[in-house]
């Protein structure tokens, strides 16, 4: 029996004879599917478009770029990292589930009493400003009684004149009689 390389993706026709016997007639290169062309196509243009990237936010030069990318399988997001030494930090979590409980619920109560303590600050610059604006009327409207009062006295003053005026005897000249 010969030794089959299939590494190629070649298509094998394998019969079996009545007595039991294998017999490979044919070797037919694979063709590959329309959805495997389209596949390898996206999957280069994702590798080129990795490859860009890299080059864009490095110095990189393309095969550096590549050869950088093919070590990390294609993990742009390494590459970037390792290029400008940014190392990712081990956050160790030493809190018990009691201690995240109790941190949650501070949390909840502390954003509880800030929401409060800004809503009270809000209410009271409000009626500071309402208490402002009834200063304001009420000043007003006392200038506006005290101006009445000030009108009324001068126009009382006025008539109170022509009063004065009027019970006064007119003298009439002799010669206006005439006329």
């Amino acid at each position: 029996m010969n030794d089959l390389d299939i590494s190629n993706n070649d298509i094998i026709d394998i019969t079996c004879n009545n007595d039991g016997s294998i017999n490979v007639t044919e070797r037919i290169p694979a063709e590959k599917t329309e959805k495997q062309k389209r596949e390898e196509e996206f999957v280069m243009r994702v590798k080129e478009e990795s490859i860009n990237m890299v080059c864009r936010q490095t110095e990189l030069s393309s095969e550096e770029a590549k050869i950088e990318l093919e070590e990390v399988n294609y993990d742009y997001m390494k590459v970037l990292n390792k290029y400008f030494n940014f190392e990712k930090k081990e956050t160790t979590d030493t809190n018990s589930i009691n201690q995240h409980i109790y941190g949650e619920i501070r949390n909840l109560m502390d954003t509880g009493a800030k929401n409060f303590r800004i809503e009270q600050e809000r209410k009271e610059h409000l009626q500071k400003v309402k208490d402002n604006r009834e200063k304001i009327i009420k000043a007003q409207i006392l200038q506006a009684k005290q101006n009445r009062e000030k009108i009324k006295e001068i126009t009382l003053e006025k008539v109170d004149e022509d009063d004065d005026e009027a019970d006064e005897p007119t003298v009439v000249d002799e010669d206006d009689k005439d006329l």
